[in-house]
């Protein structure tokens, strides 16, 4: 397959961003067409200074909506890409269904499909509050580099904020890590878990370490606790480890979450 597996359209919403798309692809058959006659540049070990070959569709999809595509919008509209993830947010409806539809047809020169169960027009933005609380709704959230991004406001000064908080599959794919590792390394040292434990949810914490994520992450930290005690129980039939009794211990102390990135 190409490295192009899976774009997500969405939001992170310019100045007066109101319809963001939201997707996925997935590549058939053309990878194979190119592959049969010669060896990749991946398997050859690109020369240097050539860029990887998974980046190299992403940067032309950068240089097409750039150079060709923006011409044709008629408000503002922005493309922000990390890796083979990006995003894209346009001002006005049209804009994006426009978009839709000359992105299908480029895809389809090169043999790539969008994936339909898992592309959708959603509606993102400060406008988008004012909108649907007409309908008594609210805008719709969707999940972008390990993130849930959700409309909110600014506790202080009351205006729009984009609220980013740590998605439901990025914590459950951390709490089965740490589970996995405990179930491994259930006979360590008590102090040899803790140094490990608490390395993981500082790894954990300087990405997700963003305004609003605190409770969330605090969250987190409470179950890779509870996944400890589970750990630390089996090792004996007649254990004593009660809660009143683990957190008066200093061996049982994990760090708390902090915000990391105040300025983002």
């Amino acid at each position: 397959m190409l490295p192009l597996a899976k774009v997500i359209w969405g939001a992170r919403c310019g100045k007066s961003a109101r319809r963001v798309l939201l997707g996925e692809t997935s590549a058939r058959g053309h990878a194979h067409s190119v592959r049969r006659g010669r060896e990749s540049a991946y398997d050859r070990k690109a020369p240097h200074g050539l860029p990887p070959p998974s980046l190299v569709p992403t940067n032309l999809l950068d240089l097409w909506f750039e150079k060709k595509m923006r011409r044709y919008f008629r408000g503002e509209a922005y493309l922000t890409r990390f890796a083979d993830d990006f995003v894209a947010n346009f001002q006005y409806k049209r804009d994006a269904e426009h978009f839709d539809g000359w992105l299908r047809k480029r895809f389809a020169r090169f043999n790539l499909e969008l994936a339909d169960d898992k592309t959708r027009l959603l509606r993102f933005g400060r406008f988008a509050v004012e909108t649907t609380a007409v309908y008594g709704e609210r805008p719709e959230r969707f999940d972008f580099l390990g993130f849930t991004h959700v409309c909110g406001t600014e506790h202080r000064r009351g205006t729009f904020a984009v609220v980013r908080l740590p998605s439901r599959k990025s914590c459950r794919k951390f709490l089965a890590r740490t589970k996995a590792w405990l179930s491994g390394h259930r006979h360590w040292k008590r102090r040899d878990q803790q140094r490990q434990l608490t390395m993981m949810l500082r790894g954990f914490y300087q990405y997700f370490g963003l305004h609003h994520c605190q409770p969330r992450l605090n969250l987190v930290r409470h179950e890779v606790q509870l996944q400890w005690i589970r750990i630390l129980r089996r090792r004996s039939q007649r254990h004593r480890l009660y809660w009143s009794y683990l957190l008066s211990r200093a061996w049982f102390e994990l760090p708390y979450a902090e915000t990391r990135h105040a300025t983002v």
